[in-house]
């Protein structure tokens, strides 16, 4: 009996399946697991990011320890300095994702020009290649 072609969403990865073999790879290519552990961090500041949008000062502080604890016991030199940069720095971003103000609009406008000029064939003004 003939079996059907399986469809497409029972084939489909899921974001997490993929993050894991991803995960794989770079671990199995990296012996130190320094690429890891910039994986790792990563996420750890980005959930300190995430709580600091949605507020909650206890949830901040807790996920903020697992950020600087995961950077002081890491053997990376630049995760000290990372963490130190961004303790220094916490309370301006804090501020920063609590107001919603960004440079993100202004990036985005910027991109957007530095693009039309490629496809113009004109050259860059000089004002705009340092920004």
């Amino acid at each position: 009996m003939h079996q059907p072609a399986p469809t497409a969403s029972c084939c489909r990865t899921t974001d997490r399946q993929t993050q894991y073999k991803l995960f794989e790879r770079l671990t199995s290519a990296d012996p130190n697991c320094d690429i890891a552990a910039a994986w790792i961090a990563k996420k750890l500041l980005r959930d300190v990011l995430a709580c600091s949008a949605r507020g909650g000062r206890g949830t901040r502080s807790r996920v903020s320890y697992s950020f600087y604890a995961f950077c002081a016991a890491c053997s990376v030199p630049e995760f000290h300095t990372l963490s130190e940069t961004i303790k220094s720095w916490q309370e301006p971003m804090i501020l920063a994702i609590g107001t919603g103000l960004s440079n993100a609009r202004r990036r985005q406008l910027l991109m957007d020009l530095v693009g039309s000029y490629s496809h113009t064939g004109y050259a860059l003004p000089e004002a705009l290649k340092y920004m």
